[in-house]
């Protein structure tokens, strides 16, 4: 999702890219579909779907179908982790191919790597996480369980 701040200067500068497409990136990032951002721009479907399809091939957009995992019966939560010593990526590995986690990503701030968690129960939970600690060079495991997710509306 596009946050509230203004891309389509960062967006033209790099790459060759016209009002339309940053309309289209838009309505794509508050999940609109091709047939309604054709109905919103006033342009034919045939060609809202040519420009989609060469966002996508450009890398601008990508794609990312996730599962309610609610409704399957798991939780899903983000660990926190900080490291003690600078293997990021060898850590991150390692972390990625651990049983519920579904992803990895690097940060700068307050800790050095998020996780994504899909869990059963809460020993569930506990087993990931004594898994995630027995890894040498972390340093800190915190948790949190997402609640709900809250969507753009434009």
């Amino acid at each position: 999702m596009i946050s509230s701040y203004n891309t389509e200067s960062m967006r033209n500068k790099s790459l060759n890219v016209d009002d339309l497409d940053n309309q289209i990136i838009d309505l794509l990032a508050a999940d609109n579909d091709n047939k309604q951002i054709s109905a919103l721009v006033k342009v034919p479907l045939s060609t809202i779907q040519r420009r989609t399809r060469k966002l996508f091939e450009k890398g601008l957009v990508h794609s990312r179908i996730e599962l309610n995992y609610n409704k399957m019966g798991f939780r899903k939560g983000f660990i926190e982790i900080c490291l003690s010593n600078g293997c990021i990526d060898k850590i991150g590995q390692q972390i990625l191919y651990k049983q519920g986690i579904t992803d990895v990503t690097v940060h700068i701030g307050n800790s050095d790597l998020i996780c994504t968690c899909i869990y059963r129960s809460n020993d569930h939970l506990l087993r990931i996480l004594a898994d995630i600690r027995s890894i040498q060079g972390v340093d800190k495991v915190a948790w949190s369980e997402e609640v709900y997710s809250i969507k753009s509306n434009s």
